[in-house]
């Protein structure tokens, strides 16, 4: 069990320690001592968790840690006002929305950064209620209960289970999520149910999954790199599934669902549209040639994928990998001084991977 810690704890430890260096060498000239420490303490957790769960109860523990999680994000958010994080995240949201029910094209909208709408329509759906309410932080936390609640029905057993949810409230990359009211952690919590949904249902007969292949589907139109993952799902099922016309018709719902939320904007203004879109704007994080490339990998993905709960474990390693390419182009572009310190990569993509991560350290059902 200790040997499949190794991989995810390092790129946990490497997600947050570089999260930890680019903020703390702001605080304090001691930032290298500070992330050895969080090093120490990771290794600790990480090795020594059996010991941990046979001290402390599980319900008990994990509810303390989303009471604190709660409470304090409540905290930051009355103290940290959103005009004055360098963090659009929450914006881009607000702007968006604030063009839609204005009745302007809401992908002409800018944030506070200046910077475009980056996700895809379901995004905005998904955050609509939250908006409403005056403050997208409370979408944010969701990310937190929700991932407790996949913990809880993904693992095999109760000992062990409290390791990810303590290492994601240890996570230096969690807490600046929560800060400045971002959102990556709940689209891939959503996306992970999506595929625990999924894996419950693969046996059933074609027509019965029809409407899980079109949710799939509204997922894609949150970030692209959902699509990466959806790839993977389709090759995997077109390897596993026994008729090609149910994977065909499964994967016709699911570009069906992808597509639906974007035809609304084509109407809108084809111009517009094809000026100013979300594909246009998340393709540019890679090389074409990249992006072909994973492509291919992911669509001859299913030859080597032995079930759902074995491509969740391998989305969160992929993920680092992309995000991992994306940054070094940056650094090659720019130097890392100002890929990593003057932000001109946004380092937070890493959390892509991280709650994938951090469910292949415990034994799923």
């Amino acid at each position: 069990m200790r040997k499949k810690l190794i991989l995810p704890a390092i790129l946990y430890f490497l997600i947050n320690g570089t999260f930890m260096l680019k903020y703390a060498v702001r605080l304090t000239e001691l930032a290298w001592i500070l992330v050895f420490i969080y090093f120490a303490i990771v290794v600790l957790i990480v090795f020594k968790h059996e010991y941990w769960d046979t001290k402390i109860s599980f319900h008990k523990s994990q509810f303390i840690l989303i009471f604190i999680t709660v409470i304090a994000g409540v905290i930051i958010w009355q103290n940290l006002p959103v005009d004055q994080l360098r963090v659009d995240r929450w914006s881009v949201i607000s702007s968006f929305l604030d063009n839609l029910l204005a009745g302007e094209f809401p992908y002409e909208a800018t944030s506070h950064l200046n910077n475009p709408p980056g996700p895809f329509p379901f995004h905005y759906v998904l955050a609509f209620p939250f908006y409403l309410i005056g403050e997208i932080g409370y979408f944010t936390v969701m990310g937190f209960i929700g991932f407790y609640l996949i913990v809880r029905y993904y693992s095999q057993e109760i000992a062990g289970s409290s390791l990810p949810l303590l290492l994601l409230f240890l996570s230096p990359a969690w807490w600046w999520e929560l800060a400045v009211r971002s959102t990556i952690l709940i689209n891939m919590v959503m996306v992970i149910a999506w595929l625990l949904w999924l894996k419950g249902n693969f046996n059933r007969k074609s027509e019965s999954i029809l409407h899980i292949a079109f949710i799939g589907g509204l997922l894609v139109s949150t970030r692209g790199i959902v699509g990466v993952i959806m790839i993977s799902v389709l090759s995997y099922m077109f390897y596993n599934r026994d008729k090609f016309t149910h994977w065909l018709a499964f994967t016709l719902i699911m570009g069906m669902g992808f597509v639906s939320t974007l035809i609304p904007f084509m109407i809108w203004d084809a111009g517009l549209f094809f000026k100013y879109n979300p594909v246009t704007l998340q393709a540019g994080f890679l090389p074409l040639w990249i992006l072909v490339l994973i492509f291919f990998i992911t669509a001859l993905s299913g030859k080597w994928i032995s079930s759902i709960t074995h491509l969740i474990k391998l989305s969160g390693p992929a993920l680092f990998v992309i995000v991992f390419l994306s940054i070094t182009k940056t650094i090659f572009q720019v130097g890392l001084t100002q890929a990593i310190r003057d932000s001109v990569f946004d380092i937070s993509y890493f959390l892509f991977a991280l709650p994938f991560l951090l469910l292949m350290m415990v034994p799923s059902k």
